[in-house]
């Protein structure tokens, strides 16, 4: 009885400690991700001014 109570008790831990990482990875990821679209936002945009500076560019 007292070694099932022990046992679900460190499962309970393990979940809520699992569920506490999770959760950081995925704050983590997203924050990655919003990060990666204002580069990925920031290098088009210098694309498209040196695009406009190349004669090729210019349309």
């Amino acid at each position: 009885m007292s070694s099932s109570f022990f046992l679900t008790s460190i499962f309970q831990q393990l979940s809520s400690q699992y569920i506490k990482n999770t959760a950081m990875l995925w704050l983590i990821y997203i924050y990655r991700n919003r990060n990666k679209n204002t580069s990925f936002k920031n290098k088009s945009l210098t694309l498209s001014l040196s695009r406009r500076n190349t004669p090729k560019g210019r349309f």
